[in-house]
């Protein structure tokens, strides 16, 4: 992994321009631009999707975070990009798997990251991942939450967090 500090320049190398199929409407590029002003160069930023049908998987968001927070590299002074799954406390995961995860995690707030290609940059978690990660980083916790959605194929993250807290208050004896 390699640290990037504040305010230091970075430069990401994107794979080559996709164009979309002709059917699917007229040819468009894979990239988001944006287009400069006088004095200002242009940026092109690839396009996030979700790989060949990934889903969302809560167990490696769990994951994630406890690294995240545990790595004193992610104190919030430099941007990490990690190489491998393995940099970033998930090894057997794919590096598919570890950078959509982490753009799942910048879109909901839990961590502080800019996206990259092909892995996003994670400066540290912030208060919305610390709060989520406290209801459900004891595994009991987190095993009775996932027990309890169970039965359904799958649940927005706002009651997967109502859910955790209603796990640790009943821990904890509060109504």
């Amino acid at each position: 992994m390699k640290p990037v500090s504040l305010g230091e320049e970075v430069v990401i190398k994107s794979p080559p321009k996709q164009k979309r199929p002709a059917e699917n409407g007229p040819p468009e590029d894979s990239y988001a631009r944006s287009e400069s002003s006088a004095g200002v160069s242009s940026v092109q930023i690839p396009a996030v999707t979700n790989g060949d049908g990934m889903k969302r998987d809560m167990d490696l968001i769990r994951d994630l975070l406890l690294y995240i927070e545990e790595d004193p590299i992610f104190d919030g002074a430099r941007w990490m990009t990690p190489g491998t799954p393995s940099e970033i406390g998930v090894p057997g995961r794919s590096l598919e798997e570890v950078a959509y995860h982490l753009t799942l995690m910048i879109e909901a707030s839990l961590v502080r990251g800019q996206w990259g290609s092909p892995m996003p940059m994670v400066s540290r978690l912030t208060w919305e991942g610390h709060e989520f990660l406290d209801n459900i980083r004891d595994k009991g916790i987190w095993s009775a939450t996932k027990k309890k959605i169970g039965g359904l194929q799958s649940v927005a993250m706002s009651v997967l967090v109502e859910v955790a807290k209603a796990e640790v208050k009943k821990h904890l004896g509060l109504p």
